[in-house]
């Protein structure tokens, strides 16, 4: 499989908080790499300026739109909980998680 854009990691993101406990940058990201199906290999091939893997750049956006959404906080650095919006979002069970779903939350349209 190819490496993930970042707005196709938003649901996974998003189901890997969802017991409501604090998580680990690093345990949300190997849990979404595995559900996506996205080898090691793939995980570690850089981005064409050659500084930084592809993956994490784009794990790093979704976590980035996530939170401007409010469907996640961070209660302290690289810590991450769903919120009661991201909660209620994964109830409703969308058919697509997706920058135009996540418009409709007013600190995401602010962007």
């Amino acid at each position: 499989m190819a490496i993930p854009r970042y707005n196709e990691m938003y649901r996974n993101f998003l189901e890997c908080l969802k017991d409501g406990q604090p998580h680990k940058s690093k345990e949300v990201r190997e849990a979404v790499a595995a559900a996506m199906s996205v080898t090691e290999e793939e995980q570690k091939r850089l981005l064409p300026s050659g500084k930084q893997a592809m993956y994490d750049n784009r794990f790093g956006w979704t976590r980035t739109y996530l939170k401007k959404a409010g469907l996640l906080e961070s209660p302290s650095r690289g810590v991450f909980v769903i919120t009661t919006e991201g909660s209620n979002l994964l109830a409703e069970n969308p058919a697509v998680i997706n920058d135009d779903l996540l418009m409709r939350y007013e600190k995401f349209s602010l962007i």
